[in-house]
């Protein structure tokens, strides 16, 4: 089954003009990836996922370097196969990932380089085979990371070292935590704090 995503994109033309256009693209539902990141002459500034909610088998969207401000990941809560998100260096400043919530093969998200000042963790909670999760270069003062600890495999996890981490009364001995998680610096200090 093909199914057509449609957007906006931004394209440079002619005397380096900027120019929006209609976007929209084929995609077939058999594939398990979908790969749309920005290029030097265009980039997309919005895109509808709702298509998407029909491709069982993706496993894999890429939408890094666009210039989205907003994206609706509610047409991904059946795409349970997925396994590597990334939406960096767009300009996203919200995000809900509750839709993420029965993606439980996810293992790889990247957030990086947006300008998120708020993200709620919590929808991650249930995604045990996360590995690898990037949020550097956002705008968050703060963040909330108790619902990581239930991401057993991560083993990487980037964050600004000014963000202040938030954590809940510690349930875990620190040594049971993702590795991920016990070499946050800050992490180690508020365990130390409130052993």
């Amino acid at each position: 089954m093909k199914v057509k995503i449609t957007g906006i994109e931004q394209r440079i033309e002619g005397w380096g003009a900027y120019v929006p256009f209609d976007f929209e693209e084929e995609f077939n539902c058999e594939e398990t990836e979908l790969y749309l990141p920005g290029t030097n002459t265009s980039w997309l500034l919005s895109i509808d996922l709702t298509p998407l909610a029909k491709c069982k088998n993706l496993q894999e969207i890429i939408l890094s370097g666009n210039l989205l401000e907003t994206l609706d990941l509610s047409p991904l809560r059946g795409c349970t196969n997925l396994q590597k998100l990334s939406f960096s260096s767009n300009q996203l400043s919200s995000l809900d990932l509750s839709p993420l919530r029965g993606c439980t093969n996810l293992e790889w998200l990247s957030l990086k380089s947006n300008q998120l000042s708020f993200l709620d963790l919590s929808p991650l909670q249930t995604c045990q085979n996360l590995e690898r999760f990037y949020l550097k270069n956002n705008q968050l003062s703060s963040l909330e990371v108790t619902p990581l600890a239930g991401c057993t495999q991560l083993f990487e996890f980037t964050i600004d070292s000014d963000v202040a981490l938030i954590w809940q009364k510690p349930e875990l001995p620190f040594e049971n935590l993702p590795k991920g998680l016990r070499e946050l610096k800050k992490l180690q200090e508020l365990y130390q704090q409130h052993p």
